[in-house]
């Protein structure tokens, strides 16, 4: 990774100084349900499963009433003191960075990873994509939702009262190029163009799940 000042860094101060104002913002997951519970049904019912970018604990919840043993996860303090809120993920909060997983190989039974690796630098991204498939035992599932754009870098976003966030958007054939080449089995790409909830600039929500063969 590059030794040039991390831009992540502005992205992780926006979260923590707008936790409360996004944890509420964002507690409707019900356009996610069917993702979810496709999730839920391929990694199987008890798996050990990590939300990476898990924000403030709002879908980590959820797949932990449907029956999977979850791991929060999240590099700005702010969100995981809104996610401690849930009682089920009380004890299963870690804070670090994606491109440097604090797991063993071979972990999680499944990576449930909506709307954070966009904000993983481009120049990065790839590595990020490596340290999943290595936390990630073999057969195991990955679902990434991806914003879709032409933006060959980095787009501040000022909503939801946060400001200084960066995203880094891909388009839909890059984004199933990348994922396959961090070693995974693409198995469902799509792209949603008609969200009511696109980031600035993006053209739609690219949803994909993996497996790591």
């Amino acid at each position: 990774m590059s030794s040039s000042p991390d831009p992540e860094l502005s992205t992780i101060a926006a979260y923590d100084a707008g936790a409360v104002d996004y944890a509420e913002h964002f507690r409707d997951r019900m356009p996610l349900n069917r993702l979810q519970e496709h999730f839920v049904t391929v990694v199987g019912s008890g798996a050990a499963v990590l939300d990476l970018g898990c924000g403030p604990g709002h879908d980590a919840a959820e797949l932990s009433s449907q029956g999977l043993r979850v791991t929060a996860f999240d590099p700005a303090r702010g969100l995981l003191n809104e996610a401690v809120r849930h009682p089920s993920l009380a004890g299963l909060l870690v804070q670090g960075d994606a491109r440097a997983l604090p797991f063993a190989a071979g972990a999680f039974d499944g990576i449930w990873s909506c709307a954070s690796l966009l904000h993983v630098p481009k120049r990065d991204v790839a590595h990020a994509l490596a340290e999943v498939f290595r936390v990630l035992k073999p057969g195991g599932i990955l679902f990434t939702s991806m914003s879709e754009g032409n933006q060959a870098g980095a787009v501040p976003v000022d909503s939801n009262g946060l400001s200084r966030r960066l995203y880094y958007y891909h388009r839909e054939h890059t984004w199933s190029t990348l994922v396959s080449g961090a070693g995974f089995e693409v198995v469902y790409h799509d792209v949603k163009r008609n969200s009511a909830n696109l980031n600035p600039g993006s053209t739609g929500w690219i949803e994909t799940f993996a497996r790591k063969p």
